[in-house]
Formats: structure tokens, sequence, C-alpha cells
């Protein structure tokens, strides 16, 4: 109890600021959690499956068949390969259907990840803005020489320090969750490459 009281008492010493910077940090965690979700729930196969998937596109004569065995796997990947052969089957050009899965599937990360990125960049603007107000608190306490000025100068510096912690402490994560998230995002536009790949060579060896 005393702990939380403490941790209370220097987030009041922020100053209002800290609300926003708080609003923050629940934004960038939210984006950071949907977009990893997102991204795992198309996260490379293990290389059996990978395999096994590579030769239902590429051996198997009829595209039916194929769907009929990719529908016994309870996966996002695989349910998104469904999608792709039930277009191609449709009479649709193979290469529009994958500019097509690309615009849905990409379209909507790439908002999202500049969301995320303002966000993190917002983080330590915010903490500066802070300190800007503390040392105007300061200054301001130096020019009155009141018998506070010592009291409002210290809450003045105080204001600017926690502030700009707070921003920094928010930031840093930010940072290398927004760079996970785009490594993973490449991981997956490669491998929509290799996919496109083997839609090509099982056509070919359908006609």
């Amino acid at each position: 109890m005393d702990a939380i009281l403490v941790s209370f008492e220097y987030w009041a010493k922020g100053g209002w600021l800290l609300i926003p910077i708080a609003m923050v940090c629940v934004f960038i965690w939210y984006y950071v959690l949907k977009l990893n979700r997102q991204l795992d729930a198309l996260a490379p196969l293990s290389q059996e499956k990978e395999a096994e998937l590579e030769n239902q596109l590429t051996q198997v004569a009829e595209w039916k068949a194929v769907v009929k065995q990719l529908e016994k796997e309870d996966s996002a990947f695989h349910d998104l390969v469904i999608y792709i052969i039930q277009k191609i089957r449709q009479g649709i050009d193979l290469f529009e259907v994958f500019h097509e899965v690309r615009i849905k599937t990409f379209h909507p990360w790439e908002r999202d990840l500049l969301i995320l990125a303002a966000l993190v960049t917002s983080a330590p603007l915010l903490g500066l803005l802070g300190t800007v107000f503390g040392m105007i608190g300061t200054f301001q306490a130096i020019a009155e020489r009141s018998c506070e000025t010592t009291e409002l100068m210290a809450s003045g510096i105080s204001q600017g320090l926690i502030t700009t912690q707070f921003g920094l402490i928010i930031a840093i994560p930010g940072i290398f969750g927004v760079m996970l998230l785009k490594k993973k995002k490449q991981q997956l536009e490669v491998r929509l490459s290799g996919l496109q790949n083997h839609f090509v060579l099982g056509m070919r060896r359908r006609k």
C-alpha cells in the first residue's frame, strides 16, 4: 500500500502532462499487441508443414483435391491459400489475385504501423514539452523571489524531469516494438512471394 502511495505521489509531481503520456502508452501497447497477434496468425509454418504445403500446390493434380487437404488444417495461412485457389478457379489471373491479397493484407498493417510510429514519436516529445513547462515554472519562481522560491523551483524541475523520464520509458520499448513488427511484416512479404512461385509452378504442371 505504501509503495502505491509513493508511486502516486511521484506521478502527481509530473503534472497534468502525464495524463496524455499515459494515454499514448496505452495506445502504443494496443497497436503493438494487435499487430503482433495479426502477424503471428500468418507466421511461418514448420519446415515439415511448409514442405507439405509446397507439395500440395505443385504435385496434386486438381485444385479441388488441394482445397480438401488444406481444409483439414486449422491455420490462417492455409485459409489464405484456400482463398487464392478459389479465386483462381473463378478464372481470375494469379498475379491479380496476389495483388489483391497483398493490398487487403498489408495496407491495414501499414496504416496501423504508421499510427504506432507516430505515437512512439509523440511520447518523448510530450516529455520534452513537460520539461519546457517545468523550466518556465522554475524561471517564474526565480523572477518572483518570494519565500516559496525554492519550493517552486524544485516543483518545476521535478515536473520537467519526471515527464521526460516517462516519455522515454514509453518510447524506447515502442521503438523496439515497431522494429519487430516491421521485421515480421517483411518476412511475410517474402513468404507470399515464395507462395506465388509455388502457385506458378503448380499451374504450369496442371496445363
